[in-house]
């Protein structure tokens, strides 16, 4: 996900042999301005999927910086959830913010 902001209204589900990759920080396609993940209600990463979400310059660099080996830019994805992990291939995640506001909790930032 490198092209602005995607905003999914409900369920994220990522099923069996699916990947979600939003680990960049650049809007590639037009070339101004950010890539952001923001979800309204739980990301869900099933048997066999993956999901890669969120970058941050002093732990895991965005896919799409330029510099690789001193990283200078970072993402801030966000879910208004939790995120269900059932069995997947592989869940990584930093510079990201998930709030429950159905059950009171406090947002949590993963770095």
């Amino acid at each position: 996900m490198n092209g602005g902001s995607a905003v999914v209204h409900g369920r994220l589900t990522i099923t069996a042999g699916s990947a979600l990759i939003a680990a960049f920080a650049l809007n590639d396609l037009t070339g101004k301005g950010t890539s952001k993940l923001t979800v309204y209600r739980t990301v869900a990463v099933r048997k066999g999927a993956t999901l890669i979400m969120g970058c941050d310059a002093s732990s895991f660099a965005c896919l799409d910086d330029p510099n690789q080996t001193a990283p200078t830019l970072s993402s801030a994805d966000l879910v208004r959830g939790v995120l269900n992990e059932q069995a997947p291939l592989g869940v990584i995640v930093h510079n990201s913010t998930f709030s429950d506001d159905r059950r009171g909790t406090d947002n949590r930032v993963v770095r």
